[in-house]
């Protein structure tokens, strides 16, 4: 966790540097998260889901805003980092289809799980322009969970019994890791557009017993002032 903070703070301080003989630009951006888990757990319940065929897995979708500061250090090369509020997580629900055993059926079961976790994210990463307004990027993202919580819905003939939502954040990991990288297009008016991966490195378990990451597909809008 040392260790981290310490790349976040030496990072940050470099950008800052950087931006003292360059051209500075700030602005605001915002957008949706298609979210999801994976690793040992996830491939433990789609095991599971396999063999029954009667759940399976979806993505949450959620949302990011923030600002961010662009430090053009030379041309097309400039370094860029900011602070989110990312929404993430993780959802399984119970499928019902002809191949349902009849049985089943009938009784008209339902189950969803969803894993709503909240971080601050803040990017560390480097843009390239290669022609217009056209760039990519690719860096770091250093993510602090805000809150985490687990919500539970089931039932029965429609009927509703089960509705509840638990605490979670202390059995997951403060900080996590990701590389995350993308492509983006900015208007010469300052509005900007952005498509992205998180690719989480670090597991999501605070007792590492199970190997758990973030995987999130962003899109989001912006402007640059």
């Amino acid at each position: 966790m040392k260790a981290y903070l310490f790349i976040i703070v030496f990072s940050v301080l470099c950008l800052f540097s950087t931006a003292q003989a360059q051209e500075l630009r700030y602005g605001i951006r915002g957008g949706v998260n298609f979210a999801t888990w994976s690793g040992d757990a996830v491939n433990l319940v789609n095991d599971v889901f396999e063999v029954t065929s009667l759940l399976e897995t979806e993505s949450r979708t959620a949302f990011h805003f923030g600002g961010f500061v662009n430090i053009e250090v030379i041309e097309p090369l400039s370094l860029e980092t900011g602070l989110f509020i990312s929404q993430k997580g993780f959802s399984a629900r119970l499928r019902i289809s002809e191949e349902t055993p009849r049985g089943v059926q009938i009784l008209g079961p339902s189950l969803k799980t969803l894993a709503k976790s909240t971080y601050i994210d803040i990017p560390v990463i480097a843009r390239i322009k290669p022609f217009g307004g056209f760039s990519v990027y690719a860096g770091p993202q250093f993510s602090f969970l805000l809150q985490n919580t687990l919500e539970t819905k089931a039932g029965l003939f429609g009927i509703s019994l089960i509705n509840n939502e638990q605490d979670i954040k202390d059995q997951f990991a403060p900080l996590d890791v990701a590389i995350v990288a993308g492509v983006g297009y900015e208007f010469e008016n300052g509005i900007n557009f952005n498509a992205g991966y998180d690719f989480g490195l670090t597991s999501l378990d605070e007792r590492e017993r199970i190997d758990v990451n973030n995987r999130v597909f962003k899109l989001s809008v912006g402007y640059t002032f």
